[in-house]
């Protein structure tokens, strides 16, 4: 029985600390749920972690951009830190037998209409750069040399070159334009068109190796220093538009409570353990304490 007394108190003592340590930690994620009874929320329901779930969202997302992903940090990983890696990529691009069509399409099932739009642009522009390049003109007031030229030196070709820098020659070269501007697209878009389509369907490493040869580390020099004078300009504007902090938070909110307790718990289940096992630990010392008091 003396025996039995001695024991019982390090005993009773070790398993209440290791039930209210078990029971205190189960507390943090436990129930995940609020539980009602009679219409009334119970203490202590949901679990600490899944009642603050949200504020923890958005401390963590704070906590992660201030420490470690704000705007200079972005800065120096796109401006440094992947510059190899994307000129990497781009030069096995570049060097495969993909073709064009091929990888717009591929890239989020993007399909070949906006590249169609871009032909009748550039037409219109083509159209445009013609009139405003003085090219009516100077085929009108060619033309008609040509042809006085022909009729050699007569009366008609006399009055031809009379004509030529009055009322004949800015005449015909308004007609031109008046004709590029109506019918030029009919002329213009089937040339654009037939070429786009022909280098759409020509693998890039044939297109790439007109443009830089077979080279590959002067490929990757290139497109590298494209990289980093591209980003140099541009690359505050889009850090600054990456809101790393909400991302996590978002993410981190849209889990359910029992994945919050898993992700937690695959960290720190080890140590929780020995949380409760260190109550237990605790306790049986008190209870031997107890003993002698």
């Amino acid at each position: 029985m003396e025996l039995f007394r001695i024991l019982s108190g390090p005993v009773v003592g070790a398993v209440i600390g290791y039930i209210t340590n078990d029971i205190a930690i189960r507390m943090l994620f436990r129930p995940h749920r609020a539980v009602y009874v009679f219409g009334h929320r119970l203490p202590f329901t949901p679990g600490i972690v899944p009642r603050r779930k949200d504020q923890l969202a958005k401390i963590l997302g704070n906590a992660i951009v201030e420490k470690f992903f704000n705007a200079d940090d972005l800065e120096i990983i796109f401006t440094s830190g992947i510059a190899d890696p994307v000129a990497d990529a781009l030069v096995k691009l570049l060097r495969s037998d993909a073709t064009p069509k091929q990888i717009i399409e591929d890239n989020n099932n993007v399909a070949w209409e906006p590249v169609e739009k871009l032909e009748e642009e550039l037409c219109v522009r083509i159209q445009a750069a013609v009139c405003l390049s003085g090219l009516p003109k100077t085929i009108a007031h060619e033309g008609l040399s040509l042809a006085a030229h022909l009729l050699g030196d007569g009366a008609a070709s006399q009055a031809l070159i009379s004509g030529l820098g009055t009322n004949i020659a800015p005449a015909l070269a308004h007609e031109i334009e008046e004709f590029v501007i109506e019918h030029g697209h009919e002329y213009i878009l089937p040339l654009i068109r037939a070429e786009t389509r022909r280098l759409g369907g020509t693998p890039m490493s044939e297109l790439t190796a007109q443009l830089t040869g077979d080279d590959d580390d002067a490929l990757h020099d290139a497109l590298t220093r494209l990289y980093l004078r591209f980003m140099s300009h541009h690359v505050r504007p889009i850090v600054e538009s990456i809101d790393v902090g909400g991302m996590i938070t978002e993410k981190i909110v849209l889990m359910s409570s029992e994945e919050v307790e898993d992700l937690v718990l695959t960290v720190v289940r080890r140590e929780l353990r020995l949380v409760v096992l260190f109550g237990a630990f605790v306790g049986a010392i008190i209870g031997a304490v107890n003993i002698f008091l």
